[in-house]
């Protein structure tokens, strides 16, 4: 399972990459608009965090703690861009699987929490 959490710390530092040097188009396959001034620099301190976060969440000794953060973290994104694909004309061409991909990797990563805290007891 720590190979799954490589893969969300991977790709949270892909993503923020991604919002550091193209925003734009990042915002545009999300949310289907485009996008200017603030929104650009709010994207860009977005991405900042995402890479940290990222980095944070590598498996280390810390496992439980990132699997934690990850889990919850995925969660609330899912949550957020369904609520934002219901309730918003903001939907772009990536807003729907990525909103898919981040629920399946939060049951994954739960589960996996729930695996972890049954082995420690």
């Amino acid at each position: 399972m720590k190979n799954l959490l490589k893969f969300c710390s991977l790709t949270e530092s892909a993503t923020g990459l991604a919002l550091i040097s193209i925003p734009s188009i990042v915002l545009q396959l999300l949310f289907g608009e485009e996008v200017y001034g603030l929104a650009l620099t709010i994207s860009r301190f977005a991405g900042i965090c995402l890479i940290s976060f990222g980095i944070a969440c590598w498996p280390s000794e810390q496992f439980i703690q990132a699997l934690r953060s990850m889990s919850i973290y995925n969660l609330l994104v899912a949550f957020f861009f369904i609520y934002i694909g219901l309730k918003s004309s903001l939907v772009g061409i990536l807003l729907w699987p990525v909103a898919t991909i981040h629920f399946v990797l939060s049951v994954l990563l739960i589960r996996e929490l729930q695996l972890q805290k049954r082995k420690s007891v």
